[in-house]
């Protein structure tokens, strides 16, 4: 019956498939279903659900860039360089 509710709580959205076992059980509370956190650990380890998540140690995000974009062209034609500082203006030469 447990698992039952779990799986309901996971096929709400899209997004909800992402859901780990602490929000799962929060929304099991929400509901009024008295359990404890780790028994709705060790149900969805048994059943193979398991949230999103990222490595420890991961750089980078989880965003991953398309290497064949090209950035926008720059319409104002601004320039970025840096001008020669002239003596007594506070900036160090």
């Amino acid at each position: 019956m447990l698992l039952e509710q779990i799986v309901k709580i996971r096929s709400v959205s899209e997004f909800a498939t992402a859901y780990g076992s602490p929000r799962v059980w929060l929304e099991l509370r929400r509901q009024g279903v008295h359990v404890g956190r780790k028994r709705v650990e060790r149900i969805m380890r048994e059943h193979g659900l398991q949230g999103a998540h990222l490595r420890r140690g991961w750089k980078g995000g989880s965003t991953r860039q398309n290497p064949a974009h090209r950035p926008a062209p720059d319409l104002l034609e601004r320039d970025f360089t840096r001008g020669r500082a002239e003596p007594g203006c506070g900036w160090p030469i």
